[in-house]
């Protein structure tokens, strides 16, 4: 299975009131964002539509509460479904593998809206955010992967570190990517000491340890959704994906690609 990236930056224009008010009724238009290369180059959804000819995963960035960033997702979602119809998939860091079933259920028609939304725990903006994307899906025929794992179980790393996860049980076990997984690279690591350096200078100075245990929570999320990404993919299988992470502008951090090998 070929893996190619393509890296582009949003930068988004709406005031900070907006940005809190994600649940009303926002009209994008595009004079509200902007688009660049990794280069820094302008660029465009053109540009992105024609990177993503080449890929068989995209990752979109967003700040969760951001009406821009999910009318992007939305944009991409379509593009991507009317080029490639039932291989694509959508993943969501929202929803935590130990609902997967349940995501399943509403997919099959087999419960009601009401019950998958208080089975499935969705964020407090899934239903003007979130619940597009999935009814999208829905209505077209293909997969959405709940792809984080359990928050008690990345807490748990957070804690005491990701040796704890080896006294789970079976059960517990399976809503984890298969354990052990490998150190982050070492862009990854720096990248991530750049952030946290940046926004908790002052937790860090007081406790390594503590920022230790949480680089070790960070990775094991990018682990869970990568190894959640390629169990829906299958070996030698393309499959095409979108996914909202991360709390920094809408830029990829390498964490979601390292797993994946160089050059791949």
């Amino acid at each position: 299975m070929r893996l190619s990236a393509s890296f582009f930056a949003l930068v988004f224009f709406l005031s900070s009131a907006l940005n809190v008010v994600a649940q009303e009724s926002v009209v994008i238009t595009e004079g509200d964002y902007r688009i660049y290369t990794s280069e820094g180059q302008p660029a465009t959804l053109d540009d992105i539509r024609e990177a993503m000819g080449a890929a068989d995963v995209v990752f979109v960035g967003e700040l969760h509460n951001d009406p821009v960033s999910h009318y992007i997702e939305q944009v991409v979602l379509k593009d991507w479904y009317s080029t490639h119809g039932s291989a694509a998939a959508l993943s969501l860091e929202m929803f935590s593998r130990d609902v997967q079933y349940i995501v399943d259920e509403y997919l099959n028609d087999l419960i009601s809206e009401s019950h998958f939304q208080l089975s499935s725990s969705p964020w407090s903006n899934y239903e003007t955010d979130y619940k597009p994307l999935v009814e999208f899906a829905k209505a077209n025929g293909f997969p959405v992967i709940a792809a984080n794992a359990p928050r008690r179980y990345s807490n748990m790393v957070t804690r005491m570190g990701r040796g704890a996860l080896n006294g789970l049980s079976d059960q517990a076990l399976s809503y984890v990517a298969p354990q052990p997984y490998g150190a982050p690279s070492a862009a990854y690591k720096a990248q991530w000491d750049a952030v946290m350096a940046e926004a908790m200078a002052e937790m860090m100075a007081a406790s390594q340890e503590t920022s230790a245990k949480m680089d070790d929570e960070s990775h094991e999320m990018n682990h869970e959704m990568e190894h959640g990404e390629g169990h829906e993919m299958g070996e030698g299988h393309s499959c095409d994906m979108m996914e909202g992470e991360g709390e920094h502008e809408c830029e990829m951090m390498e964490g979601e690609g390292h797993e994946m090998g160089e050059g791949e």
